[in-house]
């Protein structure tokens, strides 16, 4: 594993921590979940955990959820990410990620408010939809966008190539 994909896992999780601690009080993108699908298909099992334990531990820290919630889900993510380009047998295949990213998202905010208090639950059922659909928007176009700036090779027609 190279040390740049360690320290942009830790970029990655300083600035979701960063953003939960600045006081925004409406949709955050869950930018660690846009890690473990992005790299997921491209990392081993073995330092894709570490990747995962590395960023839950600093997640954790900032965070109001039960202790370990963060490192499960993003597992269960990384584990659902293999199973579906495992089958889908191309990493690089922009619609199965972003098909995860939309399921990822969901679950992972369901299982959020699933485990808040009942009064807290019942008081914020109306815009949890709402809440919902705005980080799948926000984590599908950064998905989207890394996608695309990513993608460097343009195809061309081999008549308006250069000569070897």
């Amino acid at each position: 594993m190279k040390p740049r994909v360690v320290l942009f896992a830790l970029l990655v999780s300083l600035l979701q921590v960063a953003l939960h601690a600045s006081g925004l009080t409406w949709v955050i993108p869950n930018l660690a979940l846009l890690f473990v699908v992005w790299y997921a298909p491209k990392l081993e099992y073995v330092p894709m955990t570490f990747l995962i334990i590395l960023m839950s531990a600093i997640l954790e820290t900032g965070s109001v959820l039960p202790t370990g919630l963060m490192m499960l889900g993003l597992f269960l993510v990384m584990l659902a990410s293999k199973l579906v380009f495992r089958e889908g047998r191309d990493a690089n295949k922009w619609s199965f990620q972003l098909a995860l990213v939309v399921a990822a998202t969901i679950i992972f905010n369901i299982v959020v408010y699933a485990s808040l208090p009942a009064g807290i639950l019942a008081s914020q059922l109306g815009q949890m939809g709402l809440r919902i659909a705005l980080e799948v928007l926000y984590n599908s176009g950064i998905l989207l966008l890394i996608v695309g700036l990513s993608d460097r090779r343009q195809p061309t027609h081999p008549h308006f190539r250069l000569p070897q």
